[in-house]
């Protein structure tokens, strides 16, 4: 507030040699100063803006204590409302910044309404985080597409619907934000879109839906490949009897008791013996498919 106490002091100078309406106006601006020195910047502004008004009309007389309260103004509102969001008291740190906004049309400041629009967006993103985190997914898409509305282009109100619509299980939903994310420069828009599939593919598995898990690990690969991906795609495409593409996708997950078995069963279904004797060996040991590889492996001989 250093810089205000100096305002302070040369409006006391001004009306030292000014006439009556000059001093009217300084003294409100002496008021306001005094107002910010105590800490309550909102009052403050208010009355700022105040001796503003009192100044544009005296003319040319006051047009220094009119610049300096356009200085001063936003400085305080600005800090007023961030002492609001730290406190996370969002509802009043908007309100605090559309004072501010309000300020900046009513006085033709660009700058300050732009900066002013920009907070009031953030405040709209805290928000909807804050619903994210709290897993109220509808209602964090709601507050993060208020963003959009003024900033199409926000890659991270997009990244974040695609998250509230994953995890609200509508893959559709989410697969187009993380596009549109994509489009604008997110560099996670793969991995995440991986993710959605993924998770719909977990699901197919566990309801042994296994077209719709197939195609889940196929969208999965095409995007994001990952082990997941390959080693249920290909369980999926042995269940269906689709035994080649099974060997396809088994081979490319991380060898398991689980994937040898497949691969084993697979590669016998299609009729390759040698293949389906050289992985049943390797479970000849495992817990769970120890004793039926060993009669597998008996037959090979």
């Amino acid at each position: 507030m250093k810089r205000i106490t100096k305002f302070a002091l040369t409006i006391a100078v001004v009306l030292f040699a000014s006439n009556v309406f000059a001093q009217s106006f300084g003294e409100v601006f002496n008021g306001a100063n005094e107002l910010a020195q105590a800490g309550q910047k909102v009052e403050a502004a208010a009355q700022f803006t105040q001796a503003l008004k009192l100044a544009i009309a005296a003319g040319e007389e006051g047009d220094e204590v009119a610049t300096q309260c356009k200085e001063i103004i936003p400085l305080l509102l600005n800090q007023a409302a961030g002492e609001k969001a730290k406190q996370n008291d969002i509802a009043g740190a908007s309100e605090i910044y559309n004072q501010l906004k309000s300020f900046g049309e009513e006085f033709e400041l660009a700058e300050v309404v732009e900066k002013a629009n920009a907070s009031l967006n953030q405040l709209k993103m805290i928000e909807g985080d804050n619903a994210l985190n709290a897993k109220n997914y509808a209602e964090a898409v709601v507050l993060y597409n208020k963003v959009l509305e003024a900033d199409p282009n926000n890659v991270n109100a997009l990244s974040r619907i695609g998250m509230a619509e994953s995890a609200a299980g509508n893959a559709d939903k989410a697969v187009a934000a993380f596009t549109k994310a994509k489009a604008l420069g997110y560099a996670d828009a793969d991995a995440q879109i991986g993710n959605v599939y993924t998770n719909q593919l977990k699901k197919a598995v566990n309801a042994k839906d296994y077209t719709a898990a197939l195609k889940a690990a196929e969208k999965t690969i095409e995007v994001a490949p990952n082990n997941t991906a390959y080693m249920y795609g290909g369980i999926a495409a042995y269940n269906l009897k689709n035994y080649t593409k099974a060997i396809n996708l088994l081979k490319n997950a991380e060898p398991n008791a689980n994937v040898n078995y497949y691969l084993a069963q697979s590669y016998e279904k299609a009729g390759n013996k040698a293949q389906a004797c050289a992985y049943y060996r390797k479970l000849t040991s495992d817990a769970k498919f120890g004793a039926f590889a060993k009669q597998k492996v008996a037959a090979c001989k």
